[in-house]
């Protein structure tokens, strides 16, 4: 099932292009959105009714393929922005970021520890460092 958040209604989506075929990039996804949430409670056939009504909106043809590809990108742009510390970590997860945490921590203590006094011998060993 397609998950649209987007509130647009995809009759005048479709209307628009029935007028004037999709050409830009932008407007294949406007039509490919209004198609998923049409569609998207559909069966078997979806996908190709899908291609049947994209390819009769847009001036250029494309097959299944590429409809199935394009729509699972739209699909999990949501998804990407996501911050991934709203989902809980289990255990092994969250014992592999401590683990991490505490590498880190034991990292800087080190590099702080030989970090020198003097201000350009400082400057040096931070580039040095940062090279490294």
């Amino acid at each position: 099932m397609v998950l649209i958040d987007e509130v647009f209604d995809e009759n005048d989506v479709l209307s628009r292009f029935k007028a004037a075929p999709a050409r830009t990039e932008a407007d294949q996804q406007d039509l490919l959105r209004a198609l998923l949430v049409k569609l998207q409670f559909e069966g078997d056939g979806k996908w190709t009714r899908m291609t049947e009504e994209f390819n009769a909106c847009a001036a250029e043809k494309k097959s299944k393929q590429w409809i199935k590809r394009a729509a699972s990108k739209l699909e999990t742009k949501p998804e990407a922005e996501e911050a991934p510390a709203d989902k809980e970590l289990s255990r092994r997860q969250q014992k592999k970021v401590d683990r991490v945490e505490k590498q880190n921590e034991a990292a800087a203590r080190a590099v702080a520890s030989d970090m020198p006094a003097d201000v350009e011998e400082k400057a040096e060993f931070i580039r040095t460092k940062t090279v490294e």
